[in-house]
């Protein structure tokens, strides 16, 4: 490998090069945080480069935090960003009970819903329908026989399914760590409530079926609004009547 490259997007360094081919090893054998990497000189040795090279793509990759470099021990994958660690999305600053961060979360879950089932409309394929009809079936199954833990996995698989269907990797990805968050909501604030009907939540998820199938994306696009409006009200009403309940 070449000191840099230049070409129609300009020059770029060998160092930058070589951190994105390490980030691409990275996501290439499945490393999570903590996973040990080889050392600077197997990293130079690996992407052809010098060691003073990888040397300036390790800086660059500790600054952003996506690579540990500890010292006596070697190199690991990073952990993110301190910013990106301490934000609400990561869960370490949010507060279940607070209602005022449920229904921003839920307004996160909006704006992405919203969007992802337009474009489910456009985009989805016969398998990811499977998905929602299984999740569907599932929900009414769970209904039937009031099973709470039934319909929760359901309807994270539904709107989960949504998101893959929309094509955007970063949605879906989004959309999971807003489930957890939720998830912190529903035990730690709701005490295992609901946040409103469940019934008709589950004819809410038939609508959006019926439109993503038909693809309509307009039709779909508003039954996931209303869908989503309905919910953060029912979490607002339920909150809030927990807390003005005597002795809280």
């Amino acid at each position: 490998m070449s000191a840099g490259v230049a070409g129609t997007v300009g020059y770029r360094p060998g160092y930058e090069i070589a951190a994105e081919r390490i980030i691409e090893l990275i996501v290439e054998r499945d490393l999570a945080p903590g996973d040990r990497l080889p050392t600077e000189q197997n990293l130079a040795d690996q992407l052809g480069v010098s060691r003073s090279v990888t040397r300036e793509a390790i800086k660059v990759l500790a600054a952003i935090g996506r690579v540990s470099a500890q010292r006596g021990r070697g190199l690991y994958v990073g952990r993110g960003t301190a910013a990106s660690s301490g934000s609400l999305l990561a869960g370490h600053r949010f507060v279940p009970g607070r209602i005022e961060q449920v229904e921003q979360l839920l307004e996160f879950r909006l704006v992405q819903e919203v969007y992802s089932a337009g474009q489910a409309a456009r985009k989805a394929t016969p398998p990811v329908l499977n998905l929602l009809d299984e999740a569907i079936t599932d929900a009414a199954r769970a209904l039937e026989d009031d099973d709470r833990s039934l319909w929760a996995d359901a309807d994270t698989r539904f709107h989960l399914a949504i998101a893959q269907a929309s094509g955007n990797e970063f949605i879906r990805s989004a959309l999971e760590g807003v489930r957890q968050l939720q998830e912190q909501v529903v035990v730690l604030a709701l005490h295992g409530g609901s946040g409103g009907s469940l019934r008709t939540a589950h004819d809410e998820h038939v609508a959006i079926l019926a439109a993503i199938r038909a693809g309509d994306a307009t039709a779909a696009s508003e039954a996931s609004r209303l869908h989503l409006q309905h919910t953060i009200e029912g979490y607002r009403e339920e909150i809030a009547s927990l807390v003005a309940a005597p002795g809280r």
